[in-house]
C-alpha cells in the first residue's frame, strides 16, 4: 500500500504541475487539430487534444464502433473499458450533476455544442474514465519498472535516484499532452517495459507451454487496446526460440505446433472482434492500414518499382530519425549513468542477463517504428522507457555519491520546469533538436 501511495504521489505531482502550463499554445493546435483549453480557475487549466471528445462520444455509446469506416474500430478495448468505468462514475456522481453542468458550461461554452449542454455531466463522467485509465496505465508502468530493476540489480541502493527515475518516467511531453485528455498514448510508455517483463516471465521457462499460451492471449487482448502491442508477438516468439536453445532442443514438428498455437492465441481476440463486426454486415476497417498505410507502404512502393521503395525508405528513415529528438533527455541520463559507472570497480558491471532481454526489446522497437511508415515523436518516445530502465540498472549496480544524486535531480527539475512553461510544437514539420517539442497528428 505504501508503494502504491508513492506511485500515486509521483504521478499526480508530475501531471498536476502541467496544469500550470501557459494557457496560450500554438494557434495551429486550435485550427488544425481542434485542441482547446478548459480553465479550472484563473491560474490553472487543462489542455484538451482534438481527439478527446471523439473518444468520449464512443465511450458513451460503444455501438458507434460498428459504424462503417469508424476510425477507432480496430482498437475497441480502450473504448469499452472507458464505457465500463464511465458508467460507474456517472452513477456515483448523481448527486452532483447540476453542479458539474454549471461548472463546465461556464468554461467551455464556446467549444461545446449547444444541443449537448444538458449532457455535460454524462460527458464529464466518461471523460474522467479515460483519465482514470491513464492513471492505471502509469501505475502499471511504475510497478513494472520497479520489478525490473529489482529483478536485475536487487533493491534500490539510493532512494533519491529511485524516485528520480520514477518521476522521469511519468513526467514527459507525452504525459503533458495526453494524461488529462482521452487518448491511447500512455500505452507508449508502458509498451517497452511490458516487453522486457514478458521476456523475464518467459525466458528460461522450463515448464509446459501453457504459460506461453496464456501470455499470448493476454497480449492479443492488449492489441485490441493499441496497435503497438503488436510488438509483444516477436517477444513471444523470441522467448520461445531462446528456450529451445537453453534446453538444447532443435526445431521439430512439435515445436512448430507450439508456435502455431502461440500465433493462434495471440490473434484470437482480434479475429473474434473482426468476426463479430462481419456478422453485423459491416466490413472491418483499420485506419492504420487504410488511411496511414502502416507497413503496407512497403508493398505499395514495391508495386511501383524497386527505385520507389529505396526512395520511400530513405525518406521514411529521415522522418524517423527526426522523430527521435524527444529522446534527448532520456539519452542524456543513460549516457551520464554509463559514464559514471565506468569509473566504478569491474565487479559492479551492468547485469549480463539484462542485456539478453533489453537489447532484443530495443532492436524490435527500433525496427518496428522505423518501418511503420507513420512517424511522430509520441511514437518514438516509446523508446524512453528502455533508456530510463537501462540507466537505472547502471546506477543501481554501483555506489553513488550524494553530489551525483543532487546533480541528477537538479537537471531533472530544470528540464521539467522548462517542459511546464514551454509550448509544445505540434506542426507537421519534423522537429530538430529541442527535447521538449512534441508533434502529433
Amino acid at each position: 500500500m505504501r508503494k502504491l501511495c508513492n506511485y500515486l504521489v509521483i504521478i499526480l505531482l508530475a501531471n498536476i504541475s502541467f496544469l500550470f502550463s501557459p494557457r496560450e499554445f500554438p494557434a495551429e493546435a486550435i485550427h488544425k487539430w481542434g485542441d482547446f483549453y478548459i480553465p479550472l480557475n484563473s491560474g490553472i487549466g487543462v489542455r484538451v487534444n482534438g481527439d478527446a471528445f471523439a473518444f468520449v462520444a464512443l465511450a458513451t455509446n460503444p455501438g458507434r464502433l460498428l459504424e462503417k469506416n469508424q476510425v477507432r474500430q480496430s482498437r475497441p478495448g480502450y473504448i469499452i473499458a472507458a464505457n465500463l468505468v464511465g458508467s460507474v462514475i456517472y452513477a456515483v456522481t448523481y448527486p452532483f450533476r447540476d453542479q458539474l453542468e454549471h461548472f463546465f458550461q461556464s468554461r467551455i461554452s464556446d467549444n461545446y455544442p449547444q444541443k449537448e449542454k444538458e449532457k455535460i455531466a454524462r460527458w464529464f463522467s466518461y471523460y474522467s474514465a479515460f483519465v482514470f485509465l491513464n492513471l492505471l496505465v502509469l501505475l502499471a508502468c511504475l510497478y513494472i519498472f520497479d520489478k525490473l530493476v529489482l529483478h536485475y540489480t536487487g533493491p534500490w541502493k539510493n532512494k533519491g535516484l529511485h524516485f528520480l527515475f520514477l518521476f522521469l518516467l511519468v513526467a514527459n511531453p507525452v504525459t503533458k499532452l495526453f494524461f488529462w485528455s482521452p487518448h491511447v498514448q500512455m500505452f507508449n510508455i508502458l509498451l517497452p517495459l511490458l516487453m522486457v517483463w514478458t521476456c523475464i516471465k518467459l525466458y528460461g521457462f522450463s515448464g509446459n507451454n501453457q504459460r506461453f499460451y496464456i501470455v499470448s492471449a493476454f497480449a492479443g487482448i492488449l492489441l485490441l487496446f493499441y496497435g503497438s502491442f503488436l510488438l509483444l508477438l516477436p517477444i513471444l516468439l523470441f522467448s520461445y526460440w531462446k528456450n529451445l536453445q537453453l534446453t538444447n532442443r532443435s526445431m521439430e514438428w512439435e515445436n512448430l505446433l507450439t508456435i502455431t498455437l502461440i500465433l493462434l492465441f495471440y490473434a484470437l481476440p482480434v479475429l473474434l472482434w473482426m468476426g463479430y463486426i462481419q456478422l453485423q454486415g459491416i466490413p472491418f476497417y483499420s485506419a492504420e492500414i487504410a488511411e496511414y498505410r502502416q507497413f503496407i507502404w512497403i508493398a505499395d512502393a514495391l508495386r511501383a518499382s524497386r527505385g520507389n521503395l529505396f526512395s520511400a525508405l530513405l525518406s521514411n528513415t529521415i522522418q524517423f530519425i527526426n522523430s527521435l529528438a524527444s529522446l534527448m533527455l532520456p539519452a542524456f541520463f543513460l549516457l551520464a549513468a554509463f559514464l559514471y559507472s565506468r569509473k566504478q570497480p569491474a565487479n559492479t558491471a551492468f547485469p549480463a542477463s539484462a542485456k539478453q532481454q533489453i537489447l532484443p526489446t530495443l532492436l524490435f522497437c527500433l525496427l518496428f517504428f522505423w518501418l511503420l511508415g507513420y512517424y511522430a515523436d509520441r511514437l518514438s518516445f516509446s523508446l524512453a522507457g528502455i533508456l530510463y530502465l537501462t540507466a537505472a540498472l547502471y546506477i543501481n549496480s554501483i555506489p553513488t555519491s550524494r553530489r551525483f544524486t543532487v546533480l541528477f535531480w537538479a537537471i531533472c527539475l530544470i528540464a521539467h520546469f522548462a517542459l511546464i512553461i514551454g509550448t509544445l510544437a505540434i506542426s507537421g514539420q519534423p522537429i530538430s533538436t529541442n527535447p521538449f517539442l512534441l508533434h502529433y497528428p
